[in-house]
Parts: C-alpha cells; structure tokens; sequence
C-alpha cells in the first residue's frame, strides 16, 4: 500500500513531457534536436522540461567527439552546455563534437519505479 501511494505520489509530480523524455533516455543518449523530433514538442516545454529533470538530477550530460564514437558523461560542471545554447538544437556537423543527454541512476529509478508491475 505504501509503495502504491508513494508511486501516486511521484506520478502526480512528473509531466506528461518529463514522462515521455524518461522514457526515450531509458534506452539510449540524445541530442536535443532528437528529443524534439520524437516528441513533437517546441524546443522552449522541451526546455523547460529538461531544466525541470536537470535540477532534479535525473538526467545529466554526455559527449562523444563524433556520430559513431560512444558516448562519456560529463564530469566537470564547467563543461556542461546550458540549454540556451541554439547549436545544441541543430543537426550537429558529421565529425563535430556532440552533447547529449540521458538518465542518471535516479531518473532510471524514478522511470522504472512508476512502470514498474507489483
């Protein structure tokens, strides 16, 4: 009964948009531009939403240098993009150097825990 109550909780709590954003980044790293074509949404809810996500630190930064090299997580607050960056939201350049973002242990947690069956 608990849990079922802690759940309704958190439900009550997440944005359809934030629901949908957990849900992609549960199985992969995206770009921003990716994020807004799979949802459909204008890049200014899609912001807002991912400030909402970032505070909570239920997703966070990654990089890769190129389209086919694997993704890292950035490490430094210094090298975090800020979500006001237009060129985070364009098709990057083949060989460019690309931030995306994904789930961190909580945001997994908190996507898993709401979908999960009991």
């Amino acid at each position: 009964m608990a849990n079922d109550m802690d759940r309704m909780g958190l439900e009550a709590d997440m944005q359809p948009i934030e629901e949908q954003i957990l849900s992609l980044l549960a199985e992969d790293v995206y770009n921003l531009w990716e994020l807004r074509i799979q949802l459909g949404v204008d890049q200014e809810a899609l912001a807002g939403a991912l400030a909402m996500l970032f505070s909570r630190a239920e997703i966070r930064w990654y990089v890769r240098d190129t389209d086919a090299s694997e993704a890292l997580i950035v490490d430094s607050e210094g090298r975090c993009p800020s979500l006001a960056d237009m060129a985070l939201w364009k098709v990057p350049i083949l060989n460019q150097q690309q931030f995306l973002v994904g789930l961190t242990d909580a945001g997994a947690s908190r996507y898993y825990d709401e979908h999960s069956i009991d």
